[in-house]
């Protein structure tokens, strides 16, 4: 019983093609580095020093429809829920508690851009699962972000989460009605 010869791989021409495709994503992931907050396959020869400090808040609607902002302490707050119990929610449900501490100067990893992008991620990300049996109370959420690059004098920045969903009416809304008029004979 005799072997089959073993086939002939591939030409040598397309060997260079796909080392050519590679060698142009590469280039182009290098060189278009600076248009993503991370920063991914960029070189920096220094480091950005930056720094960050965390204040989350609730942003409430009062009876007269006034917006009112509530602190919340070290990620966690207590809302009333649809069965009119207190919950006691955290940010750290949703985002892990080694990354992001409330009330201290963390280092910036990656940059200052790169921490913001995720910090309205993480926000939006927690505005979307607390769920309404959980919290009624809360209409948005916002997260003061206090920025030093490089040593640099502070800048506030105020990222804002998307409205909540689901979430009843405020208690000074008029309840519709149906059009009032004369009715058909």
């Amino acid at each position: 019983m005799a072997s089959l010869p073993p086939s002939p791989g591939p030409p040598a021409n397309y060997r260079i093609l796909i080392a050519l495709v590679w060698l142009v994503v590469q280039a182009t992931l290098v060189i278009t580095a600076n248009r993503r907050t991370d920063g991914a396959f960029g070189f920096r020869m220094f480091n950005e020093s930056s720094t960050v400090e965390l204040s989350l808040h609730r942003e409430l609607e009062t009876e007269d429809g006034r917006r009112l902002r509530v602190r919340v302490d070290d990620g966690v707050w207590s809302a009333r829920a649809s069965d009119g119990t207190h919950h006691r929610l955290t940010w750290y449900d949703r985002v892990p508690m080694p990354y992001w501490v409330f009330d201290r100067e963390m280092h910036a990893s990656y940059g200052a851009a790169t921490q913001l992008a995720r910090l309205q991620a993480a926000l939006d990300d927690l505005a979307a699962h607390v769920s309404p049996s959980d919290d009624l109370e809360t209409r948005r959420f916002v997260l003061d972000v206090t920025v030093r690059r490089n040593g640099r004098e502070p800048v506030v920045h105020h990222l804002v989460s998307p409205e909540r969903t689901g979430l009843p009416a405020p208690a000074h809304a008029p309840a519709p009605h149906a059009p009032q008029g004369r009715g058909v004979p």
